[in-house]
C-alpha cells in the first residue's frame, strides 16, 4: 500500500539557505545594518529583487 500525503497549502516551509563565507558574512552584516533577522534580509532581498525586475524600484 502507498503512502498517503495530505494536501493542500503550505504556508510555512523552512529552508536551508547554503552560502560561501563571504556571502554569510555579507548577509549578517546587512541584518545587522537593517536591524532584522537574516531571514528577514533574505526575503527582503528577493522582494527587491522581484520589485526591480517589474520595474517598480526599490520602495515599491
Amino acid at each position: 500500500m502507498g503512502v498517503r500525503y495530505q494536501t493542500g497549502i503550505v504556508w510555512g516551509m523552512a529552508m536551508t539557505l547554503r552560502l560561501e563565507p563571504q556571502d554569510e558574512k555579507a548577509l549578517a552584516l546587512l541584518a545587522e545594518a537593517q536591524g532584522v533577522s537574516k531571514q528577514e534580509a533574505t526575503v527582503n532581498i528577493r522582494f527587491t529583487g522581484v520589485r526591480l525586475s517589474c520595474g517598480r524600484g526599490p520602495a515599491g
